[in-house]
């Protein structure tokens, strides 16, 4: 609830009735009340995240146009504390601030994020992680570019099981590629990507499944009790659908040798 300007265009394909909402955000110009500093979870240059009991608090860099938010462990409320000057707040800054209090809402709920870029083929989601610069959105595009599969999200993707079914979800965040989609799809795969000079496409051990898939997660990991939700996540996923490594170049070969792997299935 709020002026228009406050919410930015990806969350418009989101929304809902209002009596089905799951978060109530509020944002508030200001400083609060009191600050319940608790214990430091996370301290780096531009975020501290706090354990203040009942709520995680979040203290942003000055160059962010928030002060701070606060958002119960539930997930279900957050308080967002925006500096005066409308100037001094980006429609950016509360949109990426807003992602950390979903993240805590969807762990809630059992559902968890993946750093990775997506697409659609033969009607399940199949998604590309590595590490940054690794070529994601370069390889989902050689599959968009050789066999038309639609792309779904460029930087994350929400994943859940439901009846023993594994589903990747719609998300409004998607990094600087601007490709998203408000839709669920059952998963089919995830493919992690290490850059070679040739492709190949390498199994992997169960275990291994499961490190890569923890190791992929964005979800809150900031206490040993959240890191274990993820953790009994990715080894219920694992086993659900296919996984591999794939050593690959920026050639289309590298998307070949996938399809076949996956058509092999």
């Amino acid at each position: 609830r709020g002026p228009s300007l406050l919410y930015d265009r990806f969350f418009s394909a989101f929304s809902c009735e209002e009596e089905d909402f799951d978060q109530e955000v509020l944002i508030l110009t200001g400083k609060p009340a009191s600050i319940p500093y608790g214990a430091v979870l996370i301290h780096t240059e531009e975020l501290t995240i706090c354990d203040s009991g009942s709520s995680y608090c979040f203290f942003f860099a000055a160059p962010w146009g928030i002060r701070e938010m606060h958002v119960k462990k539930d997930g279900s409320r957050a308080v967002l504390y925006r500096m005066p000057d409308p100037d001094d707040m980006h429609i950016e800054d509360l949109f990426h601030a807003l992602r950390f209090a979903f993240l805590i809402l969807t762990q809630q709920k059992e559902l968890y994020v993946l750093h990775s870029a997506s697409f659609l083929y033969r009607g399940r989601a199949f998604l590309v992680s590595g590490s940054s610069g690794t070529g994601k959105s370069t390889h989902s595009a050689l599959w968009h570019d050789l066999y038309q599969t639609p792309l779904l999200n460029g930087d994350l993707n929400l994943l859940g099981i439901r009846d023993n079914i594994p589903y990747a979800y719609g998300l409004p965040w998607c990094g600087t590629s601007g490709i998203c989609t408000p839709k669920d799809y059952p998963l089919g795969g995830i493919i992690f990507l290490k850059q070679a000079a040739i492709d190949q496409v390498q199994s992997l051990q169960p275990d291994e499944k499961v490190l890569h898939i923890l190791q992929r997660m964005i979800s809150p990991a900031w206490t040993k009790e959240l890191l274990l939700r993820n953790l009994h996540f990715s080894e219920a996923l694992a086993p659900l659908i296919f996984s591999c490594r794939l050593y690959c170049t920026k050639e289309p070969s590298a998307a070949g040798i996938l399809k076949a792997a996956i058509d092999a299935l």
